[in-house]
């Protein structure tokens, strides 16, 4: 272990400066790779003795011994790939042999709805705090369960992003997704008109004098004036929750955009037109839904079904 212990250090000077990777996966991988030297050192091998099944069997008796997750091996394998390829290339050893190890297969993780009648608590709530702040919590509400933008989709939106508008609303917006790409997403009657109300007081969070296009302006803590902050957004929609009789625990803006594909898909929308509207580039990423969706209706059936008891 210790006659490694320079190797490893300069393993991982050559993640940090070559390759950039974070401080926080250095110490990971460091931890990975410290303790599959102590197992080598323990079978009284060197790094050039061992094979594919030493590699196997440290790695079963890690998820015997410690039941860890998938993810966590997964990661575990790709310090242990890269340590084996940089000591490939520094001619310490002949090949990567860990290049053959096999991933675990990945679990899907469903996303969790909020469920229809808890988001028209979280609304109803919003549209009776009588201040400006509940009437701008109230559309921004409004517009991520009406088109499933993403957090930083909606905060970044500007005034130009509002399309076709009718006084002082619209009837769609241009939103900027991942990489630059824009969609368009519709609006209905509820969030056409939480936006009208919200434009007609919009000048209340913009100091005298001071111009934005930001839909949603604010300023930060040296009086700039900026976007209003996905912190700030958090500790809105928590307060909301709270007050609404909702688990704030189950409530993010994240869990409405999930909320959004999951109702959509459950009333019966097309899947190619919910990719869209949530702006995924692979259609791959939207069919999770379809699962809660074939779930849901699974137990539907299994609770309803007039011939359920027969």
């Amino acid at each position: 272990m210790i006659k490694y212990s320079r190797v490893l250090e300069n393993f991982l000077e050559m993640l940090a400066a070559e390759r950039s990777v974070a401080q926080n996966t250095i110490y990971a991988y460091k931890s990975d790779i410290e303790k599959l030297l102590e197992h080598i050192a323990n079978l009284q091998l060197e790094l050039d003795e061992i094979n594919l099944k030493t590699l196997e069997d440290y790695l079963a008796k890690l998820k015997l011994n410690q039941d860890i997750s998938p993810k966590t091996i997964s990661r575990k394998i790709s310090s242990i790939r890269q340590f084996l390829d940089f000591l490939t290339s520094e001619r310490l050893l002949k090949n990567n042999i860990a290049v053959d190890l096999v991933m675990p297969r990945k679990s899907v993780d469903l996303p969790k709805a909020i469920s229809q009648n808890e988001i028209d608590m979280l609304l109803q709530y919003a549209y009776n705090i009588n201040t400006f702040e509940g009437i701008r919590a109230a559309t921004m509400l409004e517009l991520l369960y009406a088109t499933g933008m993403r957090i930083s989709e909606l905060l970044t939106l500007k005034l130009q992003s509002l399309q076709n508008r009718p006084k002082l609303s619209a009837n769609y917006i241009i939103v900027r997704g991942k990489g630059g790409k824009e969609r368009v997403v519709l609006l209905n009657e509820y969030a056409k008109e939480a936006l009208a109300k919200y434009l007609k007081i919009r000048e209340t969070f913009i100091k005298r004098g001071t111009k934005t296009d930001w839909l949603f302006p604010s300023f930060n803590k040296v009086g700039k004036i900026t976007h209003l902050t996905r912190q700030r957004f958090g500790q809105i929609l928590k307060e909301v929750a709270i007050n609404s009789g909702v688990n704030p625990g189950i409530v993010s803006p994240h869990k409405i955009r999930h909320s959004f594909a999951t109702h959509m898909l459950q009333n019966g929308a097309n899947l190619r037109i919910v990719q869209e509207l949530l702006g995924h580039s692979d259609i791959s990423s939207t069919q999770i839904y379809t699962k809660i969706s074939n779930k849901q209706a699974a137990k539907l059936v299994l609770q309803k079904h007039p011939l359920k008891d027969s």
